[in-house]
């Protein structure tokens, strides 16, 4: 199950740095996109907060099965976190394709 929220962080990670970058931005760590998704995302009104609680809870939740010594991870809770990570990502890629949109 850990490596199921690993793997649902890190699409989303990867999903996020991938649309700060086309807005100019290149976060270096994990804290640093977190801060970024809430700044140029979030507050600027092009995703509502709960993608913002979703990246969170995902970094949280992949922090816990990476480190922990113990990581009560069930199928629901991997299960959630692959929702929020696909929701997450998709709407990443509504904000690529229109900036790239926007570019042309």
């Amino acid at each position: 199950m850990g490596s199921s929220i690993n793997r649902s962080y890190y699409a989303a990670l990867n999903a996020a740095k991938g649309v700060l970058i086309l807005f100019g931005l290149d976060p270096k760590t994990h804290e640093g996109v977190k801060t970024m998704v809430n700044r140029k995302l979030v507050l600027e009104g092009l995703v509502s907060k709960e993608y913002g609680k979703w990246f969170r809870s995902l970094l949280i939740e992949r922090e816990e099965v990476d480190y922990a010594d113990y990581a009560a991870i069930d199928s629901a809770d991997a299960k959630e976190a692959l929702d929020n990570a696909l929701k997450f990502v998709e709407k990443m890629k509504e904000i690529a394709n229109d900036l790239i949109k926007q570019l042309s």
